[in-house]
């Protein structure tokens, strides 16, 4: 499961890089090694997470040659309500007017809702035109259940991520079902079956459901969002929700897989 996650986000970051963003902000990147392993020529890459999860990552790699142009980690509490992406982020070189492309692996789930919908604004607020973002959820159904992994506890879920990210200021979310992903071995590719990839709010619905996301902002000016860009207009919302839901992906794999977070971590 966590191997075909990895291979279907690292195709994503693989395709943005190619569309020119050189930016790449991992929140909640824990062991997270796409900045040696990848070869990204040019990107930077941005890693978030705990300070305690990096006094232990980075003897680790002190010593492990980089394969981009630049690796940041920033030792930030993005479950703190004083969270602050944007002074973070610009006082380490991140900038405000070119694209980047957000992951989000094995990280909202573990955070409670309203510090979902922070982390939303933040994310929205620091990304420029033609920036995007992926991540996995699963459905408020299955976050009922009382999921624990590796001793950390499931906080939130939701059958409509892709109002989320609408209200947040991104124009196209999209979102899958984990069930429609398989790995073909002999093409070392993760395929898409799309006729059970629609994820929409009416089908996640009671069910239990893992789902993958993904959201764009367009590259052409939009009208202006009120709130530090943090929502969208009503007649734009319902226009473009006619769009959602509809996906199609090809992922490569490289073998490689990222780990999840700690409960601790989002207190």
């Amino acid at each position: 499961m966590i191997a075909l996650r990895t291979a279907f986000i690292d195709s994503f970051i693989k395709e943005q890089f190619d569309k020119g963003t050189r930016q790449i902000v991992l929140l909640g990147a824990g062991f997270d090694v796409r900045a040696y392993r990848m070869c990204l020529d040019g990107a930077q890459f941005f890693e978030v997470d705990q300070p305690e999860l990096f006094d232990a990552k980075e003897p680790l790699f002190a010593q492990v040659p980089l394969q981009c142009a630049r690796r940041v980690a920033l030792p930030i509490d993005l479950g703190s309500k004083h969270l602050n992406l944007v002074e973070g982020l610009q006082r380490h070189g991140f900038n405000l007017t070119q694209p980047s492309c957000w992951v989000l692996e094995g990280l909202i789930m573990y955070l409670k809702p309203g510090q979902v919908q922070q982390l939303a604004k933040q994310v929205s607020a620091l990304s420029a035109r033609r920036s995007t973002l992926v991540h996995d959820a699963v459905s408020a159904t299955a976050n009922k259940m009382g999921i624990h992994f590796c001793g950390a506890k499931f906080r939130s879920g939701d059958d409509d991520y892709a109002r989320l990210w609408n209200m947040a200021g991104f124009a196209t979310a999209r979102v899958m079902n984990w069930g429609a992903l398989s790995a073909d071995r002999q093409m070392g590719q993760v395929s898409v079956d799309m006729n059970v990839a629609d994820a929409s709010p009416r089908q996640l619905r009671g069910n239990e459901a893992v789902v993958l996301v993904t959201a764009y902002k367009p590259p052409e000016a939009r009208a202006r969002e009120p709130q530090g860009r943090s929502r969208i207009q009503a007649g734009q919302l319902q226009h473009r929700q006619k769009h959602l839901n509809r996906f199609a992906a090809l992922a490569r794999s490289d073998g490689a897989s990222s780990g999840d977070k700690d409960e601790d971590a989002h207190e």
